[in-house]
């Protein structure tokens, strides 16, 4: 994305581990960068840490039209843009989600969110995170993906449709953390093509635990 824009995307290394759920984390921050992108019109963006006694905090900073005030309350709810201009394509934009799932994704892991930001001077959007000791190789599958206990949604099988991938992503990556088995589409042509590739139909559900965004 940073290529196709002509911005440059600088990235800070890091020995800090955290203690998280790795799929959502990565989420949150992966929306964080596609917004700095998405409104960054020139310069650049950089990803980087920062340890703040026992939380290590991701930071993503850039140097778009930056974020008014007024405005800081409203970037976080959902369908909501900022109505600034930009010289990538209407269809590039998004639908004002991104955020919104970072948000409540942050909720979920008790991952404090924060923004920063200055007309004309960039924004800075960052997420606390549990510091926890190093250790040497890599977790094993039982260890990074815990099985939670009394989780009612295990082995259901949910089919999201939406024309934004990011936000697919984000779902997704939420509701495999809670053992669901995810199938995705951009249309309903895709959804039709899901559903006879999945094996069986998504796990019926009541009107009140289904919920739909246009």
């Amino acid at each position: 994305m940073a290529d196709d824009r002509g911005l440059d995307l600088d990235m800070v290394a890091t020995g800090l581990w955290v203690d998280s759920d790795a799929q959502m984390l990565r989420r949150i921050v992966q929306n964080f960068l596609s917004n700095a992108l998405r409104y960054t019109q020139q310069g650049r963006v950089l990803l980087g840490c920062r340890r703040r006694h026992d939380r290590v905090v991701i930071e993503v900073w850039d140097t778009g039209p930056g974020i008014p005030d007024s405005k800081l309350s409203e970037i976080f709810q959902e369908f909501r843009r900022l109505d600034q201009a930009s010289r990538h394509k209407e269809s590039e934009r998004g639908l004002g989600l991104g955020l919104s799932i970072a948000e409540r994704m942050s909720r979920v892991l008790d991952h404090p969110i924060q923004v920063r930001s200055k007309v004309a001077a960039g924004t800075v959007f960052s997420v606390s995170v549990p510091l926890v000791a190093g250790r040497r190789g890599s977790p094993k599958p039982e260890e990074s993906a815990p099985r939670r206990s009394g989780n009612k949604l295990v082995g259901t099988r949910i089919l999201c449709i939406d024309n934004e991938r990011l936000i697919l992503e984000g779902m997704k990556a939420m509701l495999e953390g809670w053992e669901c088995e995810v199938f995705t589409a951009t249309s309903i042509g895709g959804a039709k093509s899901a559903i006879r590739n999945m094996g069986g139909d998504p796990t019926p559900s009541s009107p009140t635990t289904t919920s739909t965004t246009r």
